[in-house]
Protein backbone atom coordinates (compact mmCIF):
# COMPACT_ATOMS: atom_id res chain seq x y z
CA UNK A 1 0.00 0.00 0.00
CA UNK A 2 1.65 3.41 -0.83
CA UNK A 3 0.35 7.05 -1.44
CA UNK A 4 -0.68 6.86 -4.77
CA UNK A 5 -2.65 3.64 -4.52
CA UNK A 6 -4.29 4.63 -1.58
CA UNK A 7 -5.96 8.18 -0.09
CA UNK A 8 -6.80 7.89 3.65
CA UNK A 9 -10.55 9.38 4.62
CA UNK A 10 -10.92 11.34 8.04
CA UNK A 11 -12.60 7.89 9.94
CA UNK A 12 -9.39 6.06 8.55
CA UNK A 13 -6.43 8.87 9.43
CA UNK A 14 -8.38 8.85 13.22
CA UNK A 15 -8.15 5.17 13.65
CA UNK A 16 -4.52 5.41 12.49
CA UNK A 17 -3.97 8.47 14.74
CA UNK A 18 -4.51 6.62 17.38
CA UNK A 19 -2.77 3.68 16.39
CA UNK A 20 0.41 6.31 15.60
CA UNK A 21 0.22 7.76 19.68
CA UNK A 22 0.21 4.00 20.84
CA UNK A 23 3.58 3.41 18.82
CA UNK A 24 1.86 0.74 16.15
CA UNK A 25 2.58 2.17 13.14
CA UNK A 26 4.85 1.81 10.75
CA UNK A 27 6.75 4.75 8.30
CA UNK A 28 4.51 4.03 5.70
CA UNK A 29 1.55 4.57 8.06
CA UNK A 30 3.24 7.42 9.25
CA UNK A 31 4.05 8.82 5.35
CA UNK A 32 0.43 8.08 4.94
CA UNK A 33 -0.78 10.38 7.79
CA UNK A 34 1.35 12.55 7.13
CA UNK A 35 0.34 13.00 3.91
CA UNK A 36 -3.52 13.07 4.71
CA UNK A 37 -2.85 16.09 7.31
CA UNK A 38 -1.37 17.94 4.53
CA UNK A 39 -4.13 17.59 2.47
CA UNK A 40 -7.24 19.80 3.19
CA UNK A 41 -8.77 16.90 4.16
CA UNK A 42 -6.45 16.71 7.23
CA UNK A 43 -7.20 20.44 8.09
CA UNK A 44 -9.67 19.43 10.17
CA UNK A 45 -9.29 20.81 13.87
CA UNK A 46 -9.92 16.58 15.14
CA UNK A 47 -6.62 16.55 13.65
CA UNK A 48 -4.91 19.42 15.26
CA UNK A 49 -3.23 17.19 18.05
CA UNK A 50 -1.92 14.36 15.53
CA UNK A 51 -0.61 17.50 13.22
CA UNK A 52 1.70 19.09 16.08
CA UNK A 53 3.14 15.68 17.32
CA UNK A 54 3.95 14.60 14.21
CA UNK A 55 5.13 17.85 12.76
CA UNK A 56 7.02 18.50 15.75
CA UNK A 57 8.78 15.19 15.89
CA UNK A 58 9.57 15.96 12.25
CA UNK A 59 11.25 19.13 12.97
CA UNK A 60 13.45 17.35 15.73
CA UNK A 61 14.80 14.80 13.55
CA UNK A 62 15.88 17.57 10.88
CA UNK A 63 17.10 20.23 12.83
CA UNK A 64 19.10 17.54 15.81
CA UNK A 65 22.28 16.26 14.51
CA UNK A 66 24.25 13.57 16.37
CA UNK A 67 27.78 14.51 17.81
CA UNK A 68 29.99 12.70 16.37
CA UNK A 69 33.42 11.01 18.83
CA UNK A 70 35.94 13.14 16.82
CA UNK A 71 34.28 16.20 17.50
CA UNK A 72 33.98 15.38 21.07
CA UNK A 73 37.90 14.48 20.78
CA UNK A 74 38.86 17.56 19.39
CA UNK A 75 36.53 20.10 21.78
CA UNK A 76 38.67 18.20 24.76
CA UNK A 77 42.10 18.56 23.18
CA UNK A 78 41.49 22.42 22.73
CA UNK A 79 40.27 22.66 26.23
CA UNK A 80 43.19 20.95 27.44
CA UNK A 81 45.34 23.26 25.18
CA UNK A 82 43.68 26.12 26.19
CA UNK A 83 44.14 24.99 29.83
CA UNK A 84 48.10 24.38 29.46
CA UNK A 85 48.50 27.55 27.70
CA UNK A 86 46.68 29.63 30.04
CA UNK A 87 48.55 28.03 32.90
CA UNK A 88 52.07 28.64 31.41
CA UNK A 89 50.62 32.31 31.23
CA UNK A 90 49.93 32.36 34.44
CA UNK A 91 53.10 30.66 35.77
CA UNK A 92 55.65 32.75 34.12
CA UNK A 93 53.50 35.77 34.96
CA UNK A 94 53.25 34.96 38.75
CA UNK A 95 57.19 34.09 38.35
CA UNK A 96 58.33 37.03 37.47
CA UNK A 97 56.51 39.50 39.87
CA UNK A 98 57.08 37.40 43.15
CA UNK A 99 59.42 39.76 43.62
CA UNK A 100 59.74 40.01 47.78
CA UNK A 101 61.97 43.45 48.75
CA UNK A 102 63.08 44.95 52.41
CA UNK A 103 64.07 47.87 53.06
CA UNK A 104 67.22 47.48 55.54
CA UNK A 105 69.06 50.93 56.48
CA UNK A 106 67.54 52.78 54.01
CA UNK A 107 68.05 50.15 51.06
CA UNK A 108 65.80 48.32 49.01
CA UNK A 109 67.31 44.64 49.49
CA UNK A 110 65.65 41.54 47.73
CA UNK A 111 64.65 38.76 49.96
CA UNK A 112 67.68 36.98 48.24
CA UNK A 113 70.01 40.18 48.75
CA UNK A 114 69.04 40.01 52.97
CA UNK A 115 69.48 36.63 53.49
CA UNK A 116 73.54 37.20 52.00
CA UNK A 117 73.68 40.14 54.18
CA UNK A 118 71.70 38.09 57.43
CA UNK A 119 74.31 35.59 56.60
CA UNK A 120 77.31 37.63 56.76
CA UNK A 121 76.40 40.00 59.86
CA UNK A 122 75.88 35.85 61.22
CA UNK A 123 79.51 34.87 60.14
CA UNK A 124 80.93 37.87 61.28
CA UNK A 125 79.25 37.79 64.88
CA UNK A 126 80.28 33.97 65.17
CA UNK A 127 83.63 33.85 63.69
CA UNK A 128 85.92 33.78 66.72
CA UNK A 129 88.99 34.75 64.47
CA UNK A 130 87.95 38.24 64.27
CA UNK A 131 88.29 40.75 67.08
CA UNK A 132 84.88 42.23 68.03
CA UNK A 133 84.25 45.51 69.15
CA UNK A 134 85.01 46.22 72.93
Amino acid sequence: MTQKEHKLTAPEALALADRYFEARTSAAEERLLRAFLLSPEGADARFDEVRATLFFLQTGRRHHRPTSHRRIAWAAAACLAAVCFVGALSYRHFDTQNLCTATVAGKQLTAEQATDLMQHQMEDMFNPEKPTAP
